[in-house]
């Protein structure tokens, strides 16, 4: 018999039976009174069809909140999978199979006394394991909520799994909810006393709540565990500052930022400036993080890898984009000029070309400014992430192991608008790519970003191949 497992949003260990050729479920189904306390549930949400193969098909009923699977939403009717998640508002269910109950056959009359019923097996449960990778392709995917509530069930199941535990605090952190974060990230040290992440994310929620002294022993913590931690270090070096402190540099960026002015006992805190987040790395593209000594070691002990501090952040120069709007409006102005001059027989179809020529040139200073805003080139002491895109957007991460030597490239358009561009090379999956960063910055920026990657590249890559020389 197929079922239901219900993982969040209703309760605990509860299913739903898929006894019928097609379920309808919604807080109308009277079988389930408790589907009506869950939010963004609709009367008719979703429909179960079970096949004659064994199959289900889920269905969504035009619901205004939508039928997600693995995070996804669901337009047409969808084939699951076991092991698949099915979130319909706040609710997320799984489908199990699950013995039938034996059909109910007379019995003998005797003397004997009866054996007591045997229950039936308890539906399977994905285990913490699978939902904490289930949990972290949704976070890879910007899939905040529904990663929480997978891993607030999984808790529910298994209260110590730390993974599961510290993910669910990052997930806190990226949704606004830090006091909530501190509670697990504190759980998670008594669980885990050597955990040097857990130990810098509980100093940085702990700062920005304007618990000063206990984000400076936090800080300190990570840093007995992981002396090389550069993000603890600064941070550190920020809360601890006093108001009056001389200008400092923050996380690898040479421009100066000034402490604030010292203020009256009693009157609120200065907001501080942040320090970089390796949660919000997590949220542009990289999985959910722990830090390590290395890229090595990362990989090695948990699997995933930490991109460092930012360093640099750059975008296409409108300077450089404006070139073609010149030319756009070049061509608009000629054809303008010879719509003046053209036969009255087509003055009518001159004036709707001319339209259409101006749209033309509008297209292109939005696209420029629009590219200008969106296309982001963000630099860490490990990787690379490229934003990339207007309409059809893309995120690309190139760690710098990966890279051969960065070479600053000038071309007419470079000279006109005086910037100058860099092409990277990098191997990925057993084939060389390239990629050009457009007009970064005038020749002398670009040239001293170049000179400090070719740093951290070489580093990077002695440090993967295990060059100690």
């Amino acid at each position: 018999m197929h079922a239901l497992i219900v993982l969040a949003g209703g309760p605990s260990r509860s299913r739903i039976d898929l006894t019928d050729t097609v379920t309808v479920v919604g807080t109308a189904t009277a079988a389930y009174p408790w589907l009506t306390s869950v939010n963004g549930l609709a009367r008719r949400h979703t429909t179960f069809s079970r096949g004659t193969d064994g199959s289900i098909t889920v269905t969504d009923l035009d619901t205004r909140t939508g039928t997600h699977v693995n995070g996804a939403r669901i337009r047409a009717p969808h084939q699951l999978r076991p092991n698949d998640q099915v979130r319909m508002g706040d609710l997320i269910v799984s489908p199990v199979t699950v013995a039938a109950p034996p059909p109910p056959s007379p019995q003998p009359q005797s003397s004997a006394p009866s054996r007591p019923a045997v229950p039936p097996p308890a539906p399977a449960v994905p285990s913490p394991d699978a939902v904490f990778q289930q949990a972290q392709a949704l976070h890879r995917q910007g899939q905040i909520d529904p990663a929480r509530h997978l891993l607030e069930a999984a808790l529910a199941t298994d209260p110590d799994h730390v993974p599961c535990r510290f993910a669910l605090a990052v997930c806190l952190i990226d949704l606004g909810r830090k006091a909530e974060a501190v509670d697990h990230l504190r759980r998670v040290l008594e669980l885990f006393p050597t955990h040097a992440v857990a130990a810098y994310q509980l100093g940085r929620c702990l700062a920005d709540l304007g618990a000063t002294a206990e984000a400076a022993a936090a800080l300190r913590r990570a840093l007995a565990i992981d002396p090389a931690h550069a993000a603890a270090q600064a941070l550190l070096r920020t809360v601890e500052a006093p108001p009056a402190a001389a200008p400092v540099a923050v996380y690898g960026n040479p421009a100066a930022v000034s402490m604030p002015a010292p203020v009256a006992v009693g009157a609120p805190a200065p907001q501080r400036q942040a320090a970089p987040d390796p949660a919000e790395m997590a949220r542009q593209g990289n999985p959910i993080i722990q830090v390590g000594r290395s890229l090595t070691a990362d990989i090695d002990l948990h699997n995933t890898a930490y991109a460092g501090a930012l360093i640099h952040k750059g975008n296409i120069k409108f300077r450089y984009l404006l070139l073609s709007l010149v030319v756009r409006v070049v061509v608009a102005a000629a054809l303008t000029a010879a719509a003046t001059r053209a036969p009255a027989q087509v003055q009518q179809f001159a004036v709707i070309a001319l339209a259409v020529v101006w749209l033309w040139v509008l297209a292109g200073l939005i696209t420029a400014l629009v590219r200008s805003a969106l296309n982001d080139f963000l630099f860490y002491e490990r990787c690379m992430e490229l934003r990339l895109g207007v309409l059809s957007r893309q995120t690309r991460t190139v760690w710098y192991h990966q890279m051969a030597p960065l070479t600053r490239t000038l071309t007419i358009a470079n000279y006109l608008s005086y910037t100058a561009s860099l092409d990277i090379q990098f191997e990925e999956a057993g084939s060389t790519k390239s990629v050009r960063l457009l007009a970064m910055g005038n020749l002398r920026e670009v040239e001293q970003l170049r000179k400090e990657l070719e740093l951290h590249r070489v580093r990077e890559r002695r440090q993967f191949k295990g060059i100690t020389g």
